[in-house]
């Protein structure tokens, strides 16, 4: 089973009302929110908003007090049928913020080495998830008020050992630019991180030499923060440092 990455889009201007405080709640959704990166952002988002996460593993949400909807993409489950199993018992909620990080299936090597499910594996979860995951938003809600796509510093770089994938990065780099010319979608964040340990137990050199995925978060939450109606931030690891490349203050044109 193939696990899906992590996705961060901010729907709908629609604010739950807590009854016990009378204060107005944003409400998050993260896709990918129960691991690596999508975990660290739903955690720090948490201070701000009432977060929920889309993924695979249950039981690392509990653990962390995480409102949990069950999410994965395989060769069973196609993504339609995953989104419409997910929304079918959310008729009556509205999410603020979407996170979207689905950086998904990595192969490394040219198109020609790849199995053509290797193939077809990378362009489902790396750019096929999030476009359709932004197209149920719209669909459900109409508008996405604030979006957080979190994809991968090979959107920007030519890679002859990674083919396939930084091609469906560039995708994805390109589908957020063209969402920003949409009016129904509001504030968005673009962020290209560097490769990020997925173990954050393991301490071999190899390893640490990746970026934490907690100074990723912390990055992203920082920029987000910041006033611009779109953003593309880059983040790398020697040394690990964020980079603005693009912002933009009105609909991009």
């Amino acid at each position: 089973m193939f696990c899906a990455d992590i996705v961060f889009l901010k729907i709908c201007c629609s604010l739950r009302t807590d009854v016990t405080i009378g204060e107005k709640v944003m409400r998050a959704l993260v896709f990918g929110g129960t691991s690596s990166i999508g975990l660290e952002l739903a955690l720090l988002l948490r201070e701000k908003h009432d977060v929920w996460v889309a993924g695979r593993r249950g039981v690392k949400a509990a653990k962390h007090g995480l409102n949990f909807l069950p999410f994965y993409v395989d060769r069973e489950n196609s993504v339609d049928e995953s989104l419409n199993h997910l929304y079918a018992g959310m008729t009556d909620m509205h999410f603020d913020l979407i996170v979207c990080a689905t950086g998904g299936f990595y192969r490394g090597g040219t198109a020609d080495m790849l199995s053509a499910e290797e193939v077809s594996m990378t362009l489902l979860l790396g750019l096929e998830l999030p476009i359709a995951i932004t197209r149920h938003a719209l669909l459900l809600q109409g508008t996405i008020p604030e979006l957080i796509i979190v994809g991968s510093i090979s959107q920007y770089r030519r890679r002859d050992d990674e083919t396939v994938y930084s091609a469906t990065k560039a995708g994805l780099n390109m589908y957020a630019k063209c969402l920003a010319l949409d009016s129904r979608v509001g504030k968005m964040l673009m962020v290209a991180p560097a490769q990020m340990r997925k173990d954050l137990e393991d301490t071999s050199a190899k390893n640490l030499a990746k970026l934490d995925p907690r100074f990723v978060a912390a990055e992203t939450i920082q920029a987000f923060r910041e006033e611009f109606r779109y953003l593309a931030l880059c983040i790398y690891r020697n040394p690990p440092h964020a980079e603005v490349i693009e912002r933009s203050w009105a609909f991009l044109r």
